[in-house]
């Protein structure tokens, strides 16, 4: 039986994007075969049933280095860019995660509301994909004024968040587990998120997905055939997707503009608009 190692070490939602190609190389095998990854996400492979072991030990017949593998390589998409370092097919790689029934059990125990849209405001340390606070108040504030749906606040970290609005505005921001996260989105009318971890743990549901993009172009980081709807969103300026532009390997990143005024390019009302044409398909 061979014996396969994939690495990976992050960020969250890269490592989500290897569990396809971990599923492809164990059907590769027929399921004929020993896989164990190497990440600083483990969590990602809680219940993965394709998985061996999320340590490395002994010798391996195969390993799959997916460090670096889309940096090197910014005008392809992240899973091709994958599928390639492993030998598999990137349309057999759609990504999934795996929630217990006691994640279920958390949201459905959590008193949300019926209708709800998640809405993910991602604060992060690299700036080309934090929008303005006052954007998503403006967002939010469509949705809970137009409609008859609340909006869940979700992520971790730094994330922004604006407390709650009994019945209309609930913060759930470092309050989830990944997998809870799952099951949450799994109950949700709609997700709305740029480019982030949290953007592809819903990706791994069939949740419809409005997705906002600024430095990496959409059709690079987006879901692989999945069943659930999504549309992408790109940053109205002229240098969108900048990132393919950049000198590879892409570790870091720095705006060529000096601004980030790809982040300030999103007009609330329009999203919103395209939020209700995709719920209401």
């Amino acid at each position: 039986m061979p014996r396969i190692l994939v690495k990976r070490a992050g960020a969250l939602g890269d490592v989500i994007m290897t569990t396809g190609v971990v599923r492809a190389l164990y059907e590769k095998h027929n399921g004929d075969c020993e896989i164990n990854v190497l990440t600083q996400f483990p969590a990602v492979f809680e219940r993965n049933p394709y998985v061996t072991s999320l340590t490395q030990t002994g010798d391996y017949d195969q390993v799959v280095d997916l460090d670096l593998a889309y940096e090197l390589r910014p005008n392809v998409h992240t899973i091709e860019a994958y599928a390639d370092k492993a030998g598999v097919d990137k349309n057999l790689c759609r990504i999934e995660l795996f929630p217990s029934e006691s994640d279920y059990a958390a949201i459905a125990n959590a008193g949300l509301p019926e209708k709800f849209v998640s809405v993910h405001m991602r604060n992060h340390f690299w700036p080309n994909r934090n929008l303005p606070a006052d954007f998503w108040i403006e967002l939010m504030g469509h949705i809970i004024g137009q409609t008859d749906m609340a909006v869940v606040q979700v992520g971790g970290g730094t994330d922004l968040q604006f407390g709650d609005i009994p019945g209309k505005m609930i913060n759930t921001v470092n309050k989830l587990s990944l997998h809870q996260s799952v099951a949450l989105f799994e109950r949700s009318t709609a997700y709305i998120g740029v480019d982030s971890g949290s953007y592809h743990i819903a990706a791994c549901t069939n949740v419809p997905i409005v997705g906002l993009f600024t430095a990496f172009k959409s059709e690079y980081r987006e879901p692989i055939g999945r069943t659930g709807p999504h549309i992408n969103l790109a940053s109205q300026i002229e240098c969108y997707g900048c990132a393919e532009t950049m000198p590879a390997p892409i570790v870091s990143y720095k705006c060529n503009r000096g601004d980030e005024e790809c982040t300030r390019r999103f007009d609330p009302k329009y999203v919103y608009n395209q939020l209700m044409s995709l719920i209401e398909k």
